[in-house]
């Protein structure tokens, strides 16, 4: 079984936190760049300081994702002096799942042999590629190589496509109510019970 390792902790240069907008440039997403959040995610993130927020990705026009960017293309969240983030144990889902998340993950799911070589991405050149491989080997590869961060790529790829669905039948998510709320905190409310679903799926 092929290994997967993404050691973030060993990048010296920080380079996905401190140059968001020379990442976001190089992605071919909005010039301004910054850490993609969600509806929900947008006031959390004010409350902690980050002012500068835009509206980055539309489906019938309503906006499905924001964006959030500090001064100098680094996040607002990211301490310069000491190389950390200040809001670690609360980054948003896109952190959590980084830089697995909104590669295609739910699609590489769907094929028979997928292969994420030359999707994920890395400033610093330190994430290996990976062989193509049968679905359930892919999964499994990620479930014991990745853990709980793949299950929360997964969940970032889920939530995403539900506020989509929701535009797409004319629905801002703010205006959901009770029934979208419930469907968001049950997408995200534990990334193991997806682990359970997918890898009961490949045994089958």
């Amino acid at each position: 079984m092929a290994r997967f390792e993404i050691p973030c902790a060993s990048c010296k240069e920080k380079n996905c936190c401190s140059r968001l907008r020379q990442f976001s440039a190089r992605r071919r997403e909005r010039e301004d760049g910054g850490v993609p959040l969600f509806p929900w995610e947008v006031e959390a993130a004010r409350g902690r300081g980050a002012a500068r927020i835009s509206e980055t990705e539309r489906v019938n026009g309503i906006v499905t994702l924001y964006r959030m960017a500090g001064e100098g293309g680094s996040c607002p969240f990211f301490d310069k002096e000491k190389r950390i983030c200040t809001v670690y144990a609360k980054r948003p889902l896109a952190c959590r799942a980084f830089p697995i998340a909104r590669s295609g993950i739910l699609e590489y799911l769907a094929r028979k042999n997928p292969s994420p070589e030359g999707e994920l991405f890395c400033m610093g050149g330190i994430i290996p590629k990976l062989p193509r491989m049968t679905r359930a080997n892919f999964i499994k590869a990620m479930d014991e190589s990745l853990g709980a961060q793949f299950w929360q790529a997964v969940q970032m790829d889920l939530a995403l496509d539900f506020v989509r669905s929701l535009a797409r039948q004319g629905i801002a998510f703010q205006d959901s109510g009770e029934g979208g709320r419930k469907v968001v905190e049950k997408i995200l409310s534990d990334p193991m019970e997806l682990r359970k679903t997918f890898l009961g799926a490949t045994e089958k």
